[in-house]
């Protein structure tokens, strides 16, 4: 086991009541905030924060499952993921900054339902009447500098932005961290700007299959796998980060698509789920409830324990429900059919009119 050294800090958080620094050998590696002060936490409950430091490390996967797994930390499910990639030039665009200018100019369309949230310095609306947001900066005479694209909001099932870095690490603070790993793979930021595409995800909203897995997105170990890791990004981009030309044709579905990334192959078919129609607070209550009935229920009669058993299984899979189902240990695919139900019911049936006898 890595050895761990432990910092208490003279401060606690709103919810937890002790927060704690935690060193791997020299280094801050992460804090820790426990003891909720709330009774309807669980007292086994805490908040994790990796410094963001460690993440840049070239052993960053390796620490992360160390920490998790040293600690006995339970990951119960990935309810967000920001993943991102670092660039100085992407596509035909040597300068990723004219891909900004020729959206804004309408010479490419950005091709997926989600909607550019206005914001920044200036904003406009593309040609094609959908909303785009851009920053730029120049006054006078001087050549705009474009420096911010993005579409979706936060809430979205999947929110994209597309930045300088370098601007931002020179507007905030200098990261050194950061720019050391930039040129441990090859990026120069001396001799031009560095970018960065980030996608903010809902795993819990997306379904991702690469061949036969269907389960990258929603694995905390595929964040910490390379691999894994580059085929969620790139299946990622070639769904919510493509533009097309609109000059060649006059649909936008037959227009001729930017290469922005490499071919299709070794990437994963990303589609989002259908919201739950019903699967509000009141009828996860009604569920639970359900549950809880099926479990205490004491009766001879075996029609009503199946009729329960059913009722549950076929309203959880009609509410969109599955994730929720497989949490409380209730298999779909074992669940009794109405004919169970009836055959049930008539033996009971039976069993009645032979005790009246």
């Amino acid at each position: 086991m890595v050895r761990y050294t432990y910092t208490d800090l003279d401060v606690s958080s709103n919810v937890f009541g002790r927060v704690t620094e935690v060193y791997r050998g020299r280094d801050k590696i992460a804090m820790m905030a426990y003891d909720p002060k709330s009774p309807i936490i669980p007292p086994s409950c805490g908040l994790l924060k990796i410094i963001n430091s460690a993440l840049y490390r070239v052993d960053s996967a390796t620490i992360v499952a160390d920490l998790l797994n040293d600690h006995h930390i339970h990951v119960l499910s990935v309810s967000r993921a920001d993943i991102a990639g670092d660039f100085q030039q992407i596509g035909p665009y040597l300068n990723p900054a004219s891909l900004i200018r020729d959206v804004l100019l309408g010479n490419i369309i950005h091709v997926g339902k989600s909607k550019g949230q206005l914001s920044g310095m200036a904003t406009n609306q593309r040609k094609d009447g959908q909303p785009y947001a851009a920053i730029w900066r120049g006054h006078g005479l001087e050549q705009p500098r474009y420096e911010y694209l993005r579409y979706g909001k936060r809430s979205s099932n999947v929110a994209t932005y597309m930045y300088d870095k370098t601007v931002e690490m020179e507007d905030v603070k200098m990261k050194p961290y950061i720019v050391d790993k930039w040129q441990r793979n090859g990026l120069l930021p001396d001799r031009a700007h560095v970018w960065r595409l980030e996608f903010s995800l809902k795993p819990s909203q997306l379904s991702l299959v690469f061949h036969d897995n269907d389960q990258l997105l929603y694995r905390w170990q595929s964040y910490l796998d390379p691999w894994c890791l580059s085929i969620i990004f790139y299946s990622i981009a070639h769904k919510y980060f493509r533009f097309v030309d609109p000059h060649t044709a006059t649909r936008v579905a037959r227009c001729k698509e930017i290469q922005l990334f490499g071919p299709n192959d070794g990437i994963g078919k990303v589609s989002e789920k259908e919201p739950a129609q019903d699967s509000d607070r009141s009828i996860r209550t009604f569920l639970n409830k359900m549950h809880k009935i099926n479990d205490e229920l004491r009766t001879e009669q075996n029609s009503v324990r199946l009729m329960t058993q059913y009722l549950l299984a076929h309203y959880t899979a009609d509410t969109a429900l599955q994730d929720w189902a497989k949490r409380k240990g209730i298999n779909l695919n074992e669940a009794p059919t109405i004919d169970d139900v009836k055959a049930a019911i008539d033996n009971d049936t039976i069993k009645d009119g032979e005790g009246n006898e």
